[in-house]
């Protein structure tokens, strides 16, 4: 897992989308594997939170209020029998 530049993006009602992780090792087409992937993801949650609000000026007070339901799977291998 690594935590990259993170995404932000500001919301009509004063909230922000953060994008920040990178996820390996999930096979997109198995359900359990993905399940695991957004558990390793929220267990970083609280370290990426804790990061932004001692360096990111502006975030000293941020609280989480939700997270993605799903992956974003971006490629996936596979192989056809």
């Amino acid at each position: 897992m690594y935590f990259r530049g993170p995404n932000l993006a500001r919301q009509k009602n004063g909230g922000v989308l953060i994008s920040a992780l990178l996820i390996s090792g999930v096979d997109g087409l198995d359900p359990a594997s993905k399940a695991e992937g957004i558990a390793r993801g929220q267990k970083e949650i609280p370290h990426i939170l804790e990061f932004m609000k001692e360096r990111f000026p502006g975030f000293a007070h941020v609280e989480l209020v939700d997270t993605a339901p799903e992956l974003y799977v971006r490629e996936t291998f596979f192989t056809c029998v």
